[in-house]
């Protein structure tokens, strides 16, 4: 009979150890994600997200910040740190943008910019917005990334002031699970469509540049087919 070095069976024990807690970390991600309640789809003719937040344009170049108000499937009481204080400083979902000028028309007094780009979401377990600093707005676990075009109609009304309103085309290309409040939930999915429309007030700071800054509140509905 041979007997088998001590070191040679601690290390096949180890290994073996080590296979069955790879599996059992892989037999959880993926329960975790088959358990996952999917939530920002809604019924047609129902939002599936609301927002609020801010563009600011350097030239050509667009970032875009802020946090999401509502959420379809998400208890409204569970979107805020503190709900009786619904801010970017208690938002639990935030989102981040960028993107960049492809098309530029203006008629008079209204100008049609048209940009492409991606937008990333965010869940912030412990969340700390602030709009004096757009980084704030990435930080947390992405949850969801997307590839978007965007349109965005500013007319005019003073000198460097104007109204924007926009729209978007929110292509989908990543879901990941996230755990709230003991409860897992996935924001949308891969190759799902969403059409953002919003509105709000444009201050540009700079005309040579040029530079300015949006603030905007809108929503977004699910595309067909999605």
């Amino acid at each position: 009979m041979t007997t088998r070095p001590r070191s040679t069976a601690v290390l096949f024990t180890l290994l073996c150890s080590m296979i069955v807690i790879a599996g059992l970390l892989l037999f959880g991600a993926r329960t975790h994600a088959q358990d996952a309640q999917e939530v920002g789809n809604a019924p047609d003719g129902e939002n599936a997200l609301e927002f609020i937040g801010k563009i600011d344009q350097v030239g050509p170049a667009f970032t875009g910040y802020g946090y999401m108000s509502y959420i379809s499937g998400v208890p409204d009481d569970q979107l805020f740190s503190d709900p009786a204080n619904r801010s970017e400083a208690t938002a639990r979902f935030t989102f981040a943008s960028t993107a960049n000028l492809t098309a530029r028309s203006v008629l008079e007094t209204l100008f049609v910019l048209n940009a492409a780009g991606s937008t990333t979401i965010y869940y912030n377990e412990t969340p700390n917005g602030d709009f004096a600093d757009a980084t704030t707005f990435s930080s947390g676990t992405p949850i969801a990334i997307s590839s978007e075009r965007w349109q965005n109609i500013i007319s005019v009304q003073a000198p460097d002031t104007a109204i924007n309103t926009g729209m978007s085309q929110f292509h989908q290309t990543t879901a990941t699970p996230f755990t709230l409040n003991g409860s897992n939930y996935q924001l949308g999915h891969v190759d799902m469509l969403l059409r953002f429309s919003y509105t709000g007030e444009a201050k540009r700071m700079d005309q040579i540049l040029p530079t300015s800054t949006v603030v905007v509140a809108g929503n977004a509905v699910v595309g067909s087919g999605s």
